[in-house]
């Protein structure tokens, strides 16, 4: 009789942790459904569904998303951080200068420089005991630091490797943690929880690139990549086993490369390259003059294609380090999202990283955001990235401005802004347009300059006037400059802030702003100074004019001031205008300043953008 009830039981705890799972799940859904974060700039709020404003944007100084329990991490603007509901009910008050986000219904807190873990009702559950303290990972472990040293810890504060290492890395996918003491590295494995002796300088985590759906791809950091793993002695490299056993001896080759997610590395021995399986078999002999995964950019994710190249020639082969497309190239460009742009004597092949041809009938092709920017005899269009047109050809060009979600293009010899989709936001009537920086101005930040009938100024998205049409000259950025632009009109400069309001009028032979109080102008040979108010520190009739400011601030005993020559005089001002010495001897002028007296021509030209 005993079965049937155990069977009972078993039934009644299937459903209770199903019905459970259900429940969470529809929280997690009835949350992110019905609540979105808005905003910008790190100021966020949050609005319903309907688009009705729940919790106002700036409110606090930093909300995150919702959480599955319906909880979001703020941070007010006395810089101290707690968890609100979306009806902004406080659930842990805001008494902590760190929190992070809950892992295995846990967060790590730090009060008066100590860290310790609360749960979801700001219950402490590990006391604050550690100078440093991270996420729980699976199966339930953290890293945790104290003045003796790192540590990890289980979700009851139990020690699993004491604090006592030099330092501690771990692996989420193999959940398997990496253990330094006096420079040499251990492994521990979480399920023995076994701590291996200390025997390797260098334990190499493998970048595991799984591709996905589209041109998206998932990373996972393994130390053990199809249970072997790379490690370092001294100069020497090999592949280990769990048991710690060889795969391929130390000194087998110069250099391994971490295994990708197929199994394959990359190995270099005597300036030759080849490539090795999972087994230490060699898969490509070595003998290439090159092999490479590398992305385009430092931070982007390695091909799990080869490009490899022999005696000056190309080719690429694929994930299985197989050569499937039966061509040699003589140049390869790598573009961003891992494609390669292969080069043969007739056509340009825009190669994806399954080792397929996407096209190669274009004759020439420029990445963005949405697939690829091409050439078609002398119009150009979009594709996808399976090389399907998006944009049809009907345009003199298109570029795409960094981080922006839109193009601009040039049709019929006018330039406008189009979408990815083709959709003109901004119509193509204008002889010049590029993008505009700022980095106080938020509410001009989408504002463009153009260029049309021979004069440039601003516009915004909407393609209202800014800034008028109407200077020879005007500067988009400049380092360590205002926001405000330097412009040019009628062979003179001056200066106008982004919503077209006259700061400095255009008087000046040459115009240099150092900082609110401090504006250098020049007018018919002679000096002066400004400030942002256009009011007159210094009159404009000065021969010579040095602004010695310490714009860094490295010299605590320097005294900012203005060095000035009139009438065979040296002057001494401060930056408000006022007398410091009169009659400054020359020598010391020259030793302080050796190009003093030197004739010099200053122009802003280079730096404007000029009527074309």
């Amino acid at each position: 009789m005993k079965l049937p009830i155990i069977i009972l039981i078993s039934l009644l705890t299937f459903q209770s942790y199903a019905q459970s799972s259900k429940e969470s799940t529809q929280r997690n859904n009835e949350y992110q459904d019905s609540f979105s974060r808005i905003g910008k700039s790190s100021k966020y709020g949050f609005v319903n569904n309907l688009g009705d404003t729940v919790i106002p944007i700036g409110k606090y100084k930093f909300l995150n998303p919702l959480d599955d329990e319906g909880m979001i991490l703020a941070t007010n603007y006395k810089d101290k951080q707690g968890f609100i509901d979306i009806n902004e009910n406080i659930i842990i008050p805001f008494n902590y200068e760190d929190l992070g986000v809950f892992s295995h219904n846990l967060t790590f807190a730090e009060k008066n420089g100590t860290f310790g873990y609360l749960n979801r009702k700001g219950k402490t559950i590990i006391d604050f005991q550690f100078s440093e303290a991270k996420y729980f990972y699976n199966p339930g472990l953290a890293i945790v630091k104290k003045e003796s040293g790192w540590g990890l810890i289980d979700t009851l504060g139990n020690f699993k490797v004491d604090c006592i290492y030099d330092d501690i890395d771990y692996s989420r996918e193999n959940q398997i943690a990496i253990v330094k003491k006096h420079n040499k590295w251990a492994f521990y494995f979480s399920d023995t929880e076994t701590l291996t002796d200390f025997e390797f300088d260098e334990i190499i985590e493998s970048s595991g690139r799984i591709p996905e759906k589209g041109h998206y791809s998932t990373i996972k950091e393994l130390y053990f990549n199809r249970n072997i793993a790379l490690v370092k002695k001294g100069n020497q490299f090999a592949l280990i086993d769990k048991n710690l056993q060889q795969i391929v001896k130390y000194g087998t080759y110069d250099i391994i490369n971490p295994m990708n997610c197929y199994g394959y590395s990359i190995v270099i021995k005597g300036n030759k390259y080849g490539i090795i399986d999972s087994l230490g078999n060699i898969k490509i002999p070595i003998e290439y003059d090159l092999i490479s995964t590398k992305p385009a950019r430092s931070y982007g994710n390695n091909f799990t294609t080869f490009l490899i190249k022999k005696n000056g020639k190309y080719q690429i082969l694929n994930n299985q380090a197989e050569l499937e497309i039966k061509k040699e190239f003589v140049k390869v460009d790598i573009l961003s999202d891992n494609y390669y742009l292969a080069y043969s004597n007739d056509s340009i092949f825009l190669i994806d990283d399954d080792s397929k041809i996407v096209s190669n009938k274009y004759t020439g092709y420029y990445d963005f955001d949405e697939g690829f920017i091409v050439r078609l005899g002398n119009k150009m269009g979009t594709i996808d990235y399976k090389g399907n047109t998006i944009l049809p050809f009907i345009y003199d060009s298109i570029f795409h401005p960094h981080l922006e979600d839109f193009l601009y293009a040039k049709k019929d010899g006018r330039f406008g802004v189009i979408d990815y989709d083709g959709k003109v936001v901004i119509p193509f009537e204008y002889e010049f347009i590029t993008r505009v920086w700022y980095d106080d101005y938020e509410e001009y930040e989408d504002n463009l300059i153009v260029q049309k009938d021979k004069k440039l100024g601003t516009i915004n998205m909407k393609n209202e006037i800014n800034i008028p049409l109407i200077y020879d000259g005007i500067c988009s950025w400049i380092e360590y400059s205002p926001d405000e632009h330097y412009v040019k009109k009628d062979n003179k400069y001056g200066m106008v802030k982004p919503n077209g309001e006259i700061m400095i009028p255009c008087l000046y032979d040459y115009i240099h702003y150092y900082n609110s109080q401090t504006i250098l102008i020049e007018r018919d040979n002679k000096f002066g100074v400004l400030n942002r108010e256009n009011k007159e520190i210094v009159p404009c009739d000065y021969e010579k004019l040095i602004v010695d400011i310490d714009y860094w601030g490295f010299d605590e005993n320097h005294k900012d001031k203005l060095v000035l020559l009139k009438d065979d005089v040296w002057y001494y001002l401060d930056l408000n205008g006022k007398l410091i010495a009169k009659n400054v001897a020359e020598d010391e002028i020259l030793e302080k300043y050796p190009n003093a007296k030197k004739e010099i021509k200053y122009s802003l030209d280079n730096q404007l953008i000029m009527v074309e």
